[in-house]
Formats: C-alpha cells, structure tokens, sequence
C-alpha cells in the first residue's frame, strides 16, 4: 500500500516537473513575442497625442513662477512709431543697449532684425553700444539660414546663436535647438552660461509665460524697472507679437512672441531642467518594460479571465499612478495612454499564445489539417502525456513532443507510412483500441481515450505502475503460492474467460496423485511440499504453453486446454501426465516414486454445462484411480534411502 502511495507521488511530482519545464520553454517565445509586438507600437506611437496632451495639461497646471532674473524687452509698434516710424531708431536702441550696460545686466540676448544699417552714424553708436558688453555678454539670435542676419560688423562684437524654432507636429514649441551644421549654438543655454553649446534644451512647461518680467522699450527708458533691479538680469529684446514676422506658440497657451519662448527656454536651462529631464526619462523608460513584463506574466499565468481583468485593471492603475508622480513631481511627459495600450497588447498576445491562436491560424493556412481538426488539435496537444491525431488510413498527422518521445517517433517520418502504432491503435475499420501494451526500451502500459468519436485523436495516459500493480495482486489471487500454478479461483477464471471467447471449447483433466500422503507422513511437509513443486512442474513440461496447469489443494491437480480434443488426444493427453511420474524424485531426505491417476472430460455440445463437464472429468479421474489401483503398482525407493508405497488410499 505504501509502495503505491510512494509511485503516485512519484509521478505527481515528474509530471509536475515536466508541466514546469514544458512553461519554461514556452515563456522566452511568449515574451519574445510580445516583445516583438510592443517595438512597433513604441516607435508608431499611436497615441502619442493623447499622451502629450495629458503631460501639458498636468505640467502647465502647477503654474510656476518664472525667475525674476530674466527680463523680456518688447519692442511694441509705439516704440517703432515713436523712434523710428518704418523701423527702430538704431541711435534708440544703441541708447537701450547703453541702459542696460549701465545697469550691469549680465547678458543680452537681441531677437530682431539688424540686417541693415542706415547710415554710418548709426552703424557706429550700435558699435560702440556693443562695445561696452563684448561678445561674452551680448548676442544676435537669428535663423541659421535667414537672409537678415545681422552684418559681419555687427558679429564681430557679439555672439551668434540660433533662433530656428522648431516645433513639434502639433506645431507647439516645447524645446530649443541649435544648428550643429552651421556651428550656431542654442540660445538658452548661451543666456544661462555664456557657453556655447549645440545640444538641444527642454522647455520645462510648468513656468507660468504670464509671470515673466516683461517691458517695452519706452518703458524701459521711463524707468518702470528700477535700473538697480537689472544689475545681473538676463534680458532678451524682442518684437512683440504685433511685430513678430513668425509667430510661436506654447502648449496650452497658444500663440505667443519669441522672447516669451526664449525666457522659459532660459529659466529651465537656469534650473538644469534639461539634465535631470533626460535622467528621469530613463528612469522613466523603465516602466515600459516592467508592465510589458508585469503583462506577461498575468497573461500568461493567470487562472480564469476574472483574474485576467482583475490583473490588467492594476496594470493600468499602476501606469497611470506612475506616470501622474511622473510628471506632475518629476516635471517630465510621460506616456499612460501608450503603456496602457501595451498592456492590453501585450495581455492579449499572451492569450493568443495560451489558447494557440496563432496556431490554429498556422495549421490552418498549411492545408494539412481540417478546421475540425486544428481545433480538436489545438485544445489536446498542449498535454504532459502523449496526444497523437491520425487520420482515416493510419497515417499520424501530428504528434506532440510527449508522444515523439515515448513512442520514438521521428516528426519528419510521420506522414510517410502507416506505423505499428498506428496498427496496434485501430487494428481495424472503425475500431479503436482502449488499452496499448508498447515496448521498445521498456514495456509500457498505456490507456487509450478517444475524445472525439468522428476524429481520430488518441491520448495516452501510461497505467503502467497500476497495471502492474493489478497483475501482482491477480497473480496472489488466482496462483498458488507453492508451486506456481493457478489456484481454484484462478482456474475458475480461466475457465471462464476461455468459455466466454467460444462456447465449449475446452478439455479439462483432473489429476490426484497417489503416495503423496505416505510420503508427506514419513518425511514431513517440506519433503511433501518439494514433491508437489517438482509434480506440478512436470506437468507443465508435457504440456503446451498455452495450456493452464492447475493446483486445487493437497495432492489434487487440474489442467485446462483450451480446444476441444478428439478422443484419441484426449487419452494421449492422459497417458503423458500420467508418465510423469515414472522417474523418482528427490525430496531431500530420499528418493520417490509416486504415482498420478488423471480423469478427463470433453464437452459433449454447446449446451452442456461446465458444472456437468467438470463432474465428468472427477468421475473420470476417480475411475482411472480405481483401475491402477486394481493393478497394484508400487512406488520404489532406492537402497538405504527407500520406501514402499501403495495405492491404498
């Protein structure tokens, strides 16, 4: 019972083992899959729109102040009108310049046209003005490759940097570039540092445009900002919108004047926003993996789609928590709509995988197999024990690999011929075998279910411990422990079983040995107990082997052929068993010579009886007993060691 308990736990455990290993192997493809499938929609981005409307909407929300040290200079139509008419006054704007070196602003950042001087005079007041800051503190941007970029004069004592504003597809400004090909550098950075560098720099849209510190030019002169305020100011003067030729526009506040770009460029540059931009977005760029992972293990181990749901519902939690303390603390855009979106793909893959989707589809477009079948295929090959689908003729179309294994088959050989097992499975037209006994390495045991009555798919369940088990404990039910032969239960059940297949078509022989007891007495059961190994094995020598010999009880025999003899067969069947005790035995202690008497019985038809045919065979036996009686033979033993037995009974 132990022994038992001990091989189910076995093989629970090896099938546990195989279950795991077969989702081991199966998981690199899944993810590798959805790997696959998610590249596609990171770089397609689908909804990118969505996302950076909700990163504008949470960054322009906290509406942060700008910093005080930036102050924007507009150049409004009054000033033009007022100093100049057609254009600003160059002596105006040299006297601008003269202001803001007087009240030591720390660098100037000049965003209109100064392309064309009129006259020498005023050529030389703007020189003189740009004199007094020097290249370090004063700048010309312009478009890199716009015909009003200032004259080489004018370059000479100052900086050039870039103002080529590049949008975004939605045509909303959200960082500042420089012009690598034409040696430009970024105007922002240049304001915040002096140096001149042509890495881009992001916009950090949480600054409110609304709080610059903005003035106009006559403001400027009428001393709106105390000029004590400037010293260490970063200003930038510029056309308002009203002058502007090009018009920019900022996530959610819309269309707006270059300067107003240019200082939150510098205020985020100012605030490092752009290193620890691009070190967050890697951090960031984590999460993209961590869900694509989280969602292949939900799809891909989950019980029931309750749970499945249950999963994604906190996946989507959990992208949409993150990326919120992603922007709204972090500052930076984050991407919920797309994580979400690789979420539900990455899920819906790894289903797909489960139920062998992607399958079906395959052998489906191969032609090989019926739509009938891929589907029965689909949902039994997927198993730890052999599955195995045949077709009409006996040809195996699929195999799973348990079954390649256990029945050493070879997947390129499948569809070539009808294999034995094919035969052994459907031995016939329409029938199907319920129990296979196959051995090439080792017999095994198997239990054959036919799921699907109109298709031919076998799966193999091995009963080989059980069917073992079952034959040892009928073998202690129907042989006889002494000598090996079939009990009285075992006979009853061999008879049975021979009748069953065809009707009487049997003969049985009863055999009683004589001087068994007399040397059962004399020398003791051990030497009774070798007399009757050593007889019942003789009797199995003379007979064929499909032939049934038989130990009733004490000294008493039986042994079934499974054919109806003739008459004369019959008695030369006698004759043989009763010869097999001519030569002596030895028991140990001497040498024997006992005798046998055997009785027969041939069914007389169809309708007799077993009860009647097996009273006839006693009959007969005791008889034959009777008659050698009658002759008094005598059992010898050899001198010294020997006895005399009769047949007295």
């Amino acid at each position: 019972m132990f022994t038992g308990d001990t091989k189910t736990s076995e093989n629970a455990k090896t099938s546990s083992f195989f279950a795991g290993t077969r989702h081991l192997r199966h998981f690199p493809h899944q993810l590798l899959f959805s790997i696959l499938i998610c590249i596609p929609l990171w770089l397609l981005s689908p909804l990118e729109r969505l996302d950076v409307f909700w990163s504008d909407v949470i960054l322009a929300r906290q509406v942060t102040p700008m910093k005080s040290a930036i102050v924007v200079i507009n150049v409004t139509p009054e000033d033009v009108i007022a100093h100049g008419v057609e254009r600003l006054s160059r002596k105006y704007f040299a006297a601008t310049l003269t202001l803001l070196a007087e009240a030591k602003v720390k660098r100037v950042l000049i965003d209109f046209n100064m392309a064309r001087m009129s006259t020498p005079e005023e050529e030389a007041e703007v020189l003189g003005a740009l004199k007094l800051f020097g290249p370090s503190r004063i700048g010309f941007a312009y478009e890199a490759t716009s015909e009003l970029r200032p004259g080489q004069i004018l370059l000479s004592q100052a900086s050039a940097v870039n103002l080529s504003l590049n949008p975004d597809y939605d045509g909303r400004i959200r960082s500042i570039e420089a012009s690598k090909s034409l040696k430009v550098p970024n105007p922002c950075i240049w304001m915040a540092s002096g140096e001149k560098s042509y890495n881009s720099s992001t916009i950090d849209l949480r600054y409110d445009p609304r709080s610059i510190r903005r003035v106009s030019l006559s403001e400027l002169h009428a001393g709106k900002i105390p000029i004590e305020q400037l010293e260490n100011c970063l200003a930038i003067i510029s056309h308002d919108r009203e002058l502007s030729r090009t018009r920019a526009t900022l996530p959610l506040y819309g269309p707006t004047d270059r300067g107003t770009v240019l200082a939150m460029g510098t205020a985020s540059t100012l605030a490092g926003y752009s290193t620890s931009f691009e070190h967050k977005l890697k951090l960031m760029s984590m999460l993209p993996a961590v869900l694509t992972l989280a969602s292949v293990y939900v799809g891909y181990k989950t019980a029931n789609i309750t749970n499945v749901f249950l999963g994604l519902f906190r996946l989507i939690t959990l992208a949409m928590v993150v990326s919120w303390f992603g922007t709204y603390f972090g500052g930076i855009p984050t991407k919920p709509a797309a994580n979400i979106m690789t979420c539900i793909a990455v899920i819906s893959v790894s289903l797909a995988h489960r139920l062998k989707v992607f399958e079906l589809f395959k052998s489906l477009l191969s032609g090989v197999l019926s739509p009938e079948e891929v589907w029965l295929w689909r949902t039994h090959s997927d198993r730890n024990s052999p599955a195995i689908l045949f077709d009409a003729m006996g040809y195996i179309k699929k195999a799973n690999p348990a079954a390649l294994v256990e029945f050493q088959l070879d997947q390129k050989d499948l569809h070539q011929s009808v294999s034995e097992l094919a035969k052994k499975c459907m031995p016939s037209l329409g029938e199907r075998c319920n129990r296979l006994v196959f051995a090439k390495e080792a017999r095994k045991v198997w239990d054959v279910e036919w799921p699907c009555k109109h298709l031919p798919i076998a799966i193999f369940t091995d009963v080989t411990d059980q069917h073992e088990e079952l034959e040892g404990l009928q073998f202690q039910l129907t042989t006889d422990p002494l000598t090996g032969a079939l009990n009285r239960r075992g006979f009853e059940l061999t008879l049975q079983k021979i009748d069953a297949q065809q009707t009487r078509d049997f003969t049985v022989f009863f055999m009683d040995m004589n001087g068994f007891k007399a040397v059962n007495d004399r020398y003791g059961h051990g030497a009774g107990d070798t007399l009757l190994r050593v007889a019942a094995q003789r009797f199995r020598d003379v007979m064929s082997q499909h032939d049934y010999v038989t130990r009733f009880g004490g000294d008493e025999f039986a042994i079934i052929v499974p054919r109806r003899l003739s008459m004369e067969d019959a008695i030369s069947v006698r004759d043989r068993i009763e010869s097999t005790m001519y030569e002596k035995i030895d028991v140990g202690s001497a040498l024997v010579q006992v005798g046998v008497a055997a009785g027969f019985a041939i069914p007389a038809d169809e309708h007799e009886t077993r009860g009647s045919i097996l009273g006839r065979a006693d009959h007969d036996m005791y008889e034959r007993k009777n008659f050698l009686k009658s002759e008094q033979k005598a059992v010898k033993t050899s001198s010294g060691r020997s006895i005399s037995i009769s047949f007295v009974g």
